[in-house]
């Protein structure tokens, strides 16, 4: 919980993912989403032929039976949470897609794999729709790496895999229409799976999976949350064990106001 007992920046979150719109969002966020979205696509088909990526094509096939979801660039299909993961990585394959820098993190790398997955196993949605959820996904991680500051990767995390969980949670539970405290769950499930380390950048192809580990936690978080398996509802706030408070050094290097400043009208930071 937060210094007023509760969990404010968390619920203030899943209420703007939940009930956010196509009509709230402004027409030049809508035009710019449509030319992230295009641009994380070009980076994973690219990324689909690169070693790293095909040696977890050639894993995660060996293990699924299910196959629903589209590996991007390739004929593959394999179960939606393998998809995620593979399209992650391969939009994060050779590092040539969008990144917020204020933030730290490359944002559709762990957004549209999570949210993509849903749109082809789990929910029939619109265009529009899924625009909705893309900026709903866009906005959050952002803001929760704008929390953490810069500190936080200067540490030793990585914040693509830390801090992204939040986006790819937040753009499938909008996918997937989950109430507010749905969504509070889905959060709080997904941060609780947050891990990666800087050292893997040196010399190691784990670093381009990273993203494909976020976007593959945030999926679970949103499906769990869906059929009420339950998160840390103050996942950000929590003074012991809390995201913000284990991967910082001390609570003077994160801003929880920077969580939900803005609301209800968030997109700044696209």
């Amino acid at each position: 919980m937060d210094a007023s007992g509760n969990n404010i920046h968390t619920r203030k979150i899943a209420e703007f993912v939940s009930t956010l719109t196509y009509e709230r969002i402004p027409a030049e966020v809508r035009e710019r989403i449509k030319l992230l979205i295009l641009d994380s696509l070009g980076c994973a088909i690219y990324g689909a032929q690169l070693e790293w990526c095909r040696i977890l094509q050639e894993s995660l096939e060996a293990l699924d039976a299910t196959r629903t979801t589209s590996v991007w660039g390739t004929r593959l299909r394999l179960s939606s949470p393998h998809a995620a993961l593979i399209n992650g990585t391969q939009v994060q394959g050779f590092e040539l897609d969008d990144v917020h820098r204020q933030g730290v993190l490359h944002v559709g790398a762990v957004t549209l794999p999570a949210l993509i997955a849903v749109t082809e196993s789990h929910a029939d949605l619109t265009g529009r729709e899924l625009l909705t959820a893309a900026v709903a996904g866009y906005e959050i991680g952002p803001r929760v790496g704008k929390c953490m500051g810069q500190e936080h990767i200067g540490q030793g995390w990585h914040s693509g895999a830390t801090v992204g969980v939040y986006s790819a949670a937040a753009g499938a539970a909008r996918a997937l229409s989950l109430s507010t405290d749905e969504t509070v769950h889905a959060l709080g499930i997904a941060g609780t799976q947050s891990a990666g380390l800087m050292a893997a950048q040196y010399g190691a192809m784990v670093k381009r999976m990273h993203a494909g580990r976020a976007a593959q936690s945030g999926l679970y978080g949103a499906l769990l949350a869906k059929n009420g398996f339950t998160g840390i509802v103050d996942v950000f706030e929590a003074p012991y064990g809390g995201f913000c408070t284990t991967f910082s050094r001390s609570q003077d290097r994160f801003d929880l106001d920077q969580l939900s400043a803005a609301i209800p009208d968030l997109t700044d930071s696209l």
